[in-house]
């Protein structure tokens, strides 16, 4: 199963806020299950630990969430918050 989400909003300098962040187990590599968020810096996070904000250089953000697991889901996924002139949310 592969399953990929993906959120793009246009502003001055956006931050996003990670509320909760739970999708892998703690000590996995990254390869199956993963947060990309770019452009600039562009990172990479996976397991239960996520730095609170992420704030873009560029006057836009993409967030992209990786599935390639077999088998049911079994982690809370994440929730964040974005700025983009007002607060926004979005659930994966």
């Amino acid at each position: 199963m592969s399953l990929s989400g993906f959120v793009l909003t246009r502003s001055l300098f956006p931050v996003c806020s990670f509320i909760d962040f739970d999708i892998s187990p703690d000590g996995s590599s990254c390869n199956e299950t993963y947060v990309v968020i770019g452009p600039d810096p562009c990172v990479t996070w996976c397991g239960t630990n996520f730095p609170r904000v992420y704030i873009s250089a560029r006057s836009y953000l993409s967030i992209r969430y990786v599935y390639r697991e077999s088998g049911p889901v079994l982690r809370r996924g994440f929730n964040l918050k974005y700025f983009a002139g007002l607060w926004s949310s979005v659930v994966f």
